[in-house]
């Protein structure tokens, strides 16, 4: 999905970690065509750099918040 996508257009890289994990959430949030924003992630392991799992869900920005200006602090995306 990350490789048939470019980062314009209304694509957002989102670089986020969350301490009570031990991830980073590394992906793209898709938003220029869509009706709501779609979050696309790969969860790693900030130890090991092993990929832990994936997420893809609805982004929504009253809860998520701004990827640009919540850079480097965690968020809810565990959540379905």
């Amino acid at each position: 999905m990350l490789a048939s996508r470019d980062l314009r257009n209304g694509n957002e890289g989102v670089l986020r970690f969350d301490p009570r994990t031990g991830t980073y959430q590394v992906g793209m949030l898709e938003s220029g065509s869509l009706p709501v924003s779609r979050a696309h992630l790969v969860l790693v392991n900030a130890r090991t750099g092993d990929i832990v799992g994936f997420v893809e869900r609805d982004w929504d920005y009253a809860v998520d918040g701004f990827p640009s200006a919540r850079a480097g602090t965690s968020g809810p995306l565990d959540r379905p």
